[in-house]
């Protein structure tokens, strides 16, 4: 995921929400590799919670998968 700069250009996607215990948030955090990281996202009801983010550097060359409305669609695109 990658905010934009202006919301009226963005496009909402469908996401998978999971429960991590807080014990096990270093754990999962040193299985994380770049250009991915965590940070806020901001859910349509306007409730935020932590995701999957991938660095700028790396967005410019990253396949945007918006139109296909998430990551499990695209995915379905891939078979």
């Amino acid at each position: 995921m990658m905010r934009v700069a202006d919301p009226a250009s963005g496009s909402s996607i469908a996401l998978d929400i999971w429960a991590l215990p807080t014990s096990s948030v270093g754990d999962l955090l040193m299985q994380i590799t770049a250009p991915l990281g965590l940070g806020t996202l901001e859910l349509e009801s306007g409730d935020t919670v932590t995701g999957f983010i991938c660095e700028a550097a790396a967005a410019a060359s990253a396949k945007d998968i918006t139109a296909h409305g998430g990551w499990r669609t695209y995915l379905t695109t891939l078979c």
